[in-house]
């Protein structure tokens, strides 16, 4: 269930910040057709609050992160073999530093949740907006952490998981965006 938001955020939202806001393409709105408005105006850089893009970006983003977060909670009381619990950690790290990074290259500073919310009163207490680096800083340790826990590879019935040379090329692009050469040449 951590990888499913995935899909509506790389299938819906993720490429109009990547792409709309790039020289390499453009939105025209049919004037007709009000409903591309939400596109236009990250076309344009003038979206806000209220771009539905935005939020359906940001929502399916924390959606993940929370869905890590109670995986990494559950894991510490888990009672099964030692090797499964390594591959689901890895998982889970992997997968909530690649939501962070996503959203902190788009937002900048976000709210960092690392741990399971249980109630309203501390998922409003955990609303604060960190500054980028510790959310940078957050991304590297957990994905550290998931080189020391994910396989370098699977078998057929698992492809397409979260391996040991995703999270080392992940963490690689982390220091590139970071300006951190000499720290991506190390991995």
């Amino acid at each position: 269930s951590a990888y499913a938001p995935l899909e509506g955020i790389h299938t819906g939202t993720l490429w109009l910040f990547a792409e709309i806001r790039s020289d390499n393409t453009s939105y025209q709105q049919n004037t007709a057709d009000r409903s591309g408005t939400p596109r236009e105006e990250l076309d344009e850089f003038r979206e806000n609050d209220q771009n539905t893009n935005l939020q359906t970006f940001f929502s399916a983003s924390y959606l993940g992160i929370s869905r890590c977060n109670l995986l990494l909670t559950k894991l510490q009381t888990a009672s099964f073999e030692q090797a499964s619990i390594n591959q689901i950690e890895g998982e889970a790290r992997f997968l909530r530093a690649l939501y962070y990074f996503n959203l902190v290259r788009i937002i900048g500073d976000v709210p960092l949740i690392l741990k399971e919310v249980t109630s309203p009163e501390e998922a409003f207490a955990t609303a604060v907006r960190v500054p980028e680096a510790q959310v940078y800083q957050a991304i590297i340790d957990d994905l550290k952490g998931a080189t020391i826990k994910l396989p370098a590879k699977y078998t057929a019935t698992d492809l397409g998981r979260a391996t040991l040379g995703a999270a080392k090329t992940m963490l690689g692009k982390v220091y590139m965006t970071q300006k951190n050469f000499s720290g991506a040449a190390d991995i």
